[in-house]
């Protein structure tokens, strides 16, 4: 946060649960922790290719990506990546 750094959120099930929009400061990183911390799962199913093609869409600069998903595993396989 000290390099101007930005940080947004967007937590996908089967449909959008909560999207932050990118921004700086250390109380918006702790909306985000918050965010992250009390937002309850409303939905066990999953459709990844919402929340990837939402990002697409609002991407403006480059960015890093940071992907948490249960089946995460699966789909670095597929695609050749390699895990750390």
């Amino acid at each position: 946060m000290h390099n101007g750094d930005r940080v947004g959120l967007l937590m996908v099930s089967d449909q959008i649960e909560v999207e932050l929009a990118p921004a700086g400061g250390i109380r918006h990183l702790a909306q985000v922790v918050r965010a992250l911390v009390a937002t309850p799962t409303t939905s066990l199913k999953t459709q990844l290719g919402i929340g990837l093609s939402r990002v697409r869409r609002t991407a403006r600069r480059a960015m890093i990506v940071v992907l948490r998903h249960r089946g995460v595993k699966r789909i670095t396989r597929k695609l050749g990546v390699e895990e750390q």
